[in-house]
């Protein structure tokens, strides 16, 4: 049975807020591999691996749509100058 919902996943594998930074999620990380040797455990660090990526991925799909938000008004106020 998977303990973790699918609404906090990948934050809650890596012990961060949902709204994390790229940099977060890297500390984040090489914090619990320190822990989570993948010698050790092969399928607890395919987890923490796992849910590291998917977290990078969803932080930088955050920051494209801010610096996309920045963009679209910078143009806005272009055109009304």
């Amino acid at each position: 049975m998977n303990t973790i919902s699918n609404n906090h996943w990948p934050w809650d594998v890596l012990g961060i807020e949902s709204d994390a930074d790229e940099r977060a999620v890297r500390r984040a990380y090489a914090r619990l591999l320190k822990q989570q040797r993948p010698d050790e455990d092969a399928e607890a660090f395919q987890r923490l691996r796992y849910a590291y990526e998917s977290a990078l991925q969803m932080a930088n799909g955050a920051a494209a749509k801010d610096i996309d938000a920045a963009d679209a008004a910078s143009i806005d106020r272009k055109s009304v100058v």
